[in-house]
This record gives C-alpha cells, sequence and structure tokens, in this order.
C-alpha cells in the first residue's frame, strides 16, 4: 500500500487507492473455500466504507 500511495498513480482524474480483506482459516477448523471468499469480500467492503485505502482483517 505504501508503495502505491508514493507512486501517486492515477486514473483519469482520481488517485488509485488499495483497500483489502483478509480473512484466514485453517483446515483443521473444517472451513470451506467458499465461506474463506465471502469472509474476505465482506471484509472488503468495511474496509472500503471506512475510507479506502485500507486493510481489515479478521
Amino acid at each position: 500500500m505504501r508503495r502505491v500511495r508514493r507512486a501517486r498513480l492515477r486514473h483519469d482524474a482520481h488517485h488509485i487507492t488499495v483497500s483489502m480483506g483478509v480473512a484466514t482459516a485453517s483446515p483443521a477448523d473444517g472451513g470451506n473455500p467458499a465461506w474463506l471468499v465471502e469472509k474476505a469480500d465482506q471484509l472488503l467492503y468495511l474496509a472500503k466504507q471506512n475510507g479506502r485505502d485500507r486493510v481489515v482483517a479478521d
């Protein structure tokens, strides 16, 4: 994220930002891949709602 900020990349008239939703799971927990993707997607939208250019992890 720092490198993107320092590069001051632009697309049209907007600065490019990076938002990430990070979810983790352990095979021992018996989680499934669909749940993991859904959780990461929820966290990504939370990062965007909180001001973009952020990382939200569980």
